[in-house]
């Protein structure tokens, strides 16, 4: 495959694809041990989104996914996964934001993937209220008997990655997840993104 676009971004940075149908989208682990939060909206209606809920639903698993699946509406596949070196994943979403820091830790003015998100997504007329679902590219989540659960360092490594093949024209988000605890091995590094085609 030929490729359209190939950068790469830090920590505590946001960038978006327009991925067209049949293009795929190449998250590479740069150092290992990294999260991406992804969110993803059809091109040209955007109240078509993922949806983490249905995803993990189809599948019956938090933690692996072959497609990701938009709203409870639609229920259209939007991402086929094509190849996956890391093999697991946080499908039932979730991210950091300035929320949670606070009620949580008692940190005011937090920056965390909801608001990377929101930022990243601005300039096509969408808001804060906007970011929907997200996909937790990389992220080991471990769910507990009792239903809590555990996050743990990525079992990526350096050089693994994820293909996600457009299934229709898709607007894409991510977000290279900040924080510096278990989410990220205690240490947010960079990721690679390749946009490809035919």
């Amino acid at each position: 495959m030929k490729i359209l676009e190939d950068m790469i971004r830090q920590p505590a940075q946001g960038v978006s694809f327009k991925v067209l149908k049949g293009q795929v989208l190449r998250i590479i682990e740069v150092e290992g041990g990294q999260v991406a939060d992804l969110i993803a909206y059809n091109l040209h209606d955007f109240k078509e989104r993922y949806s983490s809920s249905l995803t993990s639903a189809i599948h019956q698993s938090f933690r692996k996914a072959k497609e990701l699946y938009t709203i409870h509406s639609r229920g259209r596949v939007i991402f086929k996964v094509l190849n996956d070196t890391a093999g697991l994943h946080w499908v039932h979403g979730g991210r950091c934001n300035t929320y949670t820091y606070f009620y949580r830790h008692g940190i005011k003015g937090y920056r965390g993937c909801q608001e990377i998100l929101a930022e990243t997504i601005a300039p096509y007329g969408l808001t804060a209220d906007d970011v929907g679902d997200v996909f937790n590219v990389f992220m080991n989540v471990v769910v507990h008997e009792d239903g809590s659960r555990e996050t743990r360092p990525p079992l990526a490594k350096k050089d693994d990655y994820i293909e996600l093949q457009a299934q229709m024209d898709s607007l894409v988000a991510v977000s290279i997840c900040p924080e510096n605890t278990a989410t990220n091995n205690f240490k947010a590094t960079p990721l690679r993104f390749q946009l490809l085609s035919d």
